[in-house]
């Protein structure tokens, strides 16, 4: 009987980060949907952040999801999710 192999994952650190700026918001959008996750630079940050899609990605406890958009090089792009740290009020 042949052991199973483990699924493989994508792992947004395999593949260098993407300049949202160098591609169209279809192509933004069919990278992130065909492997889950794709790391993407856009402005004004000047540090890449994951983008999950098409569904909405179970975040780490502290963090939370929320809908994202990037400027493509034919304009304002809603690509998908990514996990930004929630803020809970305190006294």
């Amino acid at each position: 009987m042949a052991a199973a192999e483990p699924v493989a994952t994508y792992r947004p650190e395999d593949r260098p980060p993407v300049n949202s700026e160098a591609l169209s918001c279809n192509q933004l959008k069919a990278d992130v949907q065909k492997a889950g996750a794709l790391s993407i630079l856009s402005e004004p940050k000047r540090w890449p952040e994951t983008y999950y899609g098409p569904e909405v990605p179970q975040c780490d406890p502290w963090t939370r999801p929320m809908y994202s958009y990037v400027k493509a090089n034919d304009g304002a792009c809603g690509v998908g999710y990514v996990c930004t740290p929630r803020v809970t009020g305190g006294r």
